[in-house]
């Protein structure tokens, strides 16, 4: 650093040569000559020479002096005479007075710039001088206060010259070293301090390289002979004469570093027990790790002679042991243990225990105690164990030292074994060590007693699975046995007795004598009457039984109708929602799901409050069917809800749940008081997608030749009538009744969909009378194919219901009019004649 400003003075110094400002001087007047020739060149020659040169003598005369700045007025008014003025050069061809006289003028003004230059820089420099004296004025006050500053100071503050001899004293250092001011000046300070602990006594060389400064720690010596311990700062500078000094300031740090010592005594002695308790956490940790491993594998495995081998190696590897196993107890004997697992045993010493007979293995041994006492037995140096230990000199020959015996509990039973465990060092069992390993084994043992429990209960709940199944079994074919029971019951009312007594009433129409008394015609009438009210009754309880419409795969169709019987027999309006038609094929699962949704709305008639109920079917994204059943009546808490009613409430929704869980499927329920409920049902039903509605149009073409060929088969003039029912008697009482009308024909007669098809392709006849229910192809479906072919047959529904759906669906597949055979006779034949009009 200093040198760097020594640098700078000596290049200062230079500049201020007088040879060198007379050359600077001229060499300015050359660049002004260089830089006028270029503005010549750029310009033009009518560029005035004087104009640069002018400048270049004001700066030379301020920067370099008076004396200088003539030299460069001479040298300027030389280039100008010889450059531009003198006839030999330029485009002058003789010099003239007027250059003569500008040149004069040029000298004479540059002279006189000069001297007001030279004038203006000597009085700069007296300002300068001034100012500088000032400052140093109150540099030299100011130091003084802080020299008084540093006396009064409690640090040691030095200065000393490089040489080592000391020229400042202050009161810090008389109080640290003991010396006084008067005592120290002059003297060189590392003999009077006897310093200690440098390089080279301070080697001012190496201070300077290492930018002027140093700092450590010195062992100095007072006046009474005690040494002291400072930190030491010392900084190279100049003094007011220039010379170099060094401020040196020490703080004494005995105490601390006499503490720091002792803190380094402890912190050996610290270290050492640190290593001793680390060897100590190491062997802790080992034992954790095996503690862990030992419980991980506790959780883990499910089987048992495995799960006692893993724990074996377990303990092995990670305890360090030479030799780990497990014995059982034989039965209640504890005297017979029965070794099942270990690990470390590479020299056969268990078969040698096996061979020794009533010891160790059999007998009163360290491990027979440990099972009968249920405390753990450590036996910490082998060779003190009673000589009549068959197994001690042999243990002792493999290099065993101690051993560890561990009951295996299972409270409140006793102990059923052992965890037995050699180590190869005498004492090898620490007491944190034994508490680990007691730990260890009572989760050993819990683990042996939760697998033989899971066992247990794993046997149990595959006898109960097994047992479950057969009463799922046994439900499902209660369910089959009894829907197939309805089927039955009502298939014999609709088959046999409705038919029988649609027959008789038919019948009754034919008992016309010739002369009719008042008394047989009330009796005709009360007979017919009566058969009617038979039938109605008959009607009902097979709807009950088994709706026609339960056998129709689409859920709409047995939706709509039960929403009919509800409002009927019950008064409650129920809306049905179905955005599409949804097939289920499985016959069980569709009756299952509306006899869920009828008793849901049984309830809702019965404890909701309303009378109007929402049912809406739908297919899921799942692929699932669903219905919910909802109404804004009292509504209930759910969450007490499961089973309810008895006889009072139908099946239940216990019930409903439990037959619905049958089919794979189950029920939700959201409800809550004064909000209303709302239930859900559901079962998973691959079959379940949307039904396709409609048939495919036939031909126009063929559908007039079939209207021509009917027309063209009729020449009697009557009305030619097919009769279509899959019941004899049916036919027959209607065959009866139609032969006694003059402009009636019986053409033929069908028992089913099929056969229908074919007489009217082969009579062409003018009406069918269809009924609705029959084998093999149903009335709806026979009537959509006649009507698509032959368009000018007149097609009457016939059935024992009279739901206006069954109505709807006959005249959708093409039928004019739909009847039940409960109406009277009359009511068919003007419903034939009438399509014999149309025809």
């Amino acid at each position: 650093m200093h040198s760097g400003i020594d640098m700078r003075d000596s290049f200062q110094g230079f500049l201020k040569r007088p040879l060198v400002s007379y050359l600077a001087g001229m060499v300015a007047v050359g660049l002004a000559f260089l830089l006028r020739e270029a503005m010549s060149f750029w310009v033009g020659p009518e560029f005035p020479e004087y104009l640069v040169f002018y400048p270049t003598v004001m700066i030379v005369a301020l920067l370099a002096g008076f004396w200088p700045a003539l030299c460069a007025i001479a040298t300027a008014a030389a280039t100008i005479a010889a450059y531009w003025i003198l006839p030999w050069h330029g485009a002058l061809s003789a010099p003239r007075i007027s250059n003569f006289v500008g040149l004069g003028l040029f000298v004479v003004v540059c002279t006189f710039l000069s001297v007001v230059a030279e004038l203006y820089r000597r009085s700069r420099q007296k300002a300068a001088a001034y100012d500088k004296e000032q400052a140093l004025r109150e540099s030299q006050e100011a130091l003084r206060r802080q020299a008084e500053l540093l006396r009064l100071s409690f640090d040691a503050i030095i200065v000393w010259r490089t040489d080592g001899r000391i020229e400042s004293w202050n009161r810090g250092a008389e109080e640290l070293y003991g010396f006084l001011e008067s005592e120290a000046t002059g003297r060189v300070i590392h003999e009077l301090l006897d310093t200690t602990d440098m390089t080279a006594k301070l080697d001012f060389e190496a201070l300077v390289r290492a930018d002027g400064q140093w700092e450590g720690e010195l062992r100095h010596r007072t006046k009474d002979g005690r040494e002291v311990i400072v930190s030491s700062r010392q900084q190279i500078g100049r003094g007011f004469d220039g010379g170099e000094r060094v401020l040196e300031i020490d703080r004494d740090i005995t105490d601390r570093i006499r503490a720091r010592e002792e803190l380094q005594s402890a912190h050996d002695e610290l270290e050492e027990k640190v290593l001793q308790r680390t060897s100590d956490l190491q062997r802790a940790n080992q034992m954790l790790r095996m503690v862990s491993a030992c419980d991980q594998a506790v959780v883990e495995i499910s089987d048992e002679l495995e799960l006692m081998h893993v724990i074996c190696q377990i303990i092995q590897d990670e305890g360090g042991y030479r030799l780990v196993w497990v014995g059982l107890a034989d039965g209640d004997d504890a005297r017979s243990i029965r070794c099942v697992a270990s690990a470390g045993d590479h020299d056969g010493f268990l078969d040698s225990m096996r061979q020794t007979g009533n010891g160790g293995l059999i007998g009163p041994g360290p491990i027979g105690s440990a099972i009968q006492t249920g405390l753990p037995i450590i036996s910490g140096d082998i060779s003190l164990l009673p000589g009549s230990e068959p197994w001690r000199d042999d243990a002792l020959r493999r290099g065993f030292r101690s051993m560890a015996s561990l009951p295996l509990m299972s409270a409140p039973k006793p102990a059923f074994g052992a965890l037995v465990i050699y180590s190869d060092q005498q004492w090898g069992f620490e007491p944190n060590q034994v508490s680990l390993l007691k730990e260890l084994v009572d989760d050993l043992a819990f683990g042996l007693t939760s697998l033989r429990a899971r066992a247990e209960r794993d046997q149990a709940q595959q006898t109960l699975e097994t047992k479950a199944s057969q009463l799922q079994i046994l439900a499902g074919e209660l369910v089959r046995t009894e829907q197939r029971e309805r089927r039955r019951i009502a298939q014999l009312l609709h088959d046999q007795l409705q038919q029988l007594l649609a027959a008789a009433l038919y019948g009754l129409v034919s008992l016309r004598p010739a002369q009719k008394t008042p008394k047989f015609r009330d009796d005709l009438t009360k007979i017919s009457d009566l058969l009617r009210e038979c039938i109605e009754m008959s009607r009902s309880l097979t709807s009950e039984l088994s709706h026609p419409a339960l056998s129709e795969p689409d859920l709409r169709v047995a939706l709509e109708w039960l929403a009919a019987w509800m409002k009927e027999k019950h008064g409650l309006e129920v809306e049905v929602e179905a955005g599409q038609a949804v097939s289920v094929e499985a016959e069980e699962t569709r009756i299952m799901l509306v006899q869920a949704v009828r008793e849901l709305l049984f309830n809702v008639a019965k404890h909701a409050g309303v009378k109007r109920a929402r049912v809406r079917l739908a297919v899921a994204e799942d692929n699932r069917v669903q219905i919910t059943v909802s109404d804004e009546g009292v509504g209930f808490d759910a969450s007490g809800i499961l089973p309810i009613g008895g006889a009072s409430s139908g099946i239940g929704l216990f019930s409903i749940r439990e037959r619905l869980a049958l089919a794979g499927g189950g029920m939700d329920l959201e409800s809550a008081p004064g909000t209303g409920s709302r239930f859900t049902v559901w079962v998973p039903s691959p079959q379940g997608t949307p039904a396709e509605d409609g048939a495919a149009p036939q031909n126009k073409e063929k559908a007039r030749r079939a209207r021509t060929a009917s027309k063209n088969g009729n020449t009697s003039g009557k009305i030619r009538v097919v009769l279509v029912d899959d019941h004899a008697v049916v036919r027959n009482g209607l065959a009866l009744q139609l032969q006694e009308q003059p402009d009636i024909e019986i053409a033929g007669e069908a028992a089913d969909g099929k056969s229908a098809i074919k007489i009217v392709r082969s009579l062409r006849p003018d009406v069918v009378t269809m009924d609705v229910s029959m084998p093999e192809m149903g009335g709806v479906e026979a009537a959509r194919i006649i009507h698509a072919e032959f368009p000018g047959v007149s097609i009457i529904g016939l059935s024992m219901f009279e739901e206006a759906k069954q109505a709807a669906a006959m005249r959708e597949a093409g039928a004019v009019s739909y009847l039940s055979k409960g109406a009277s006779f009359d009511s068919l034949l003007d419903a034939i004649r009438s399509c014999a009009k149309k025809g």
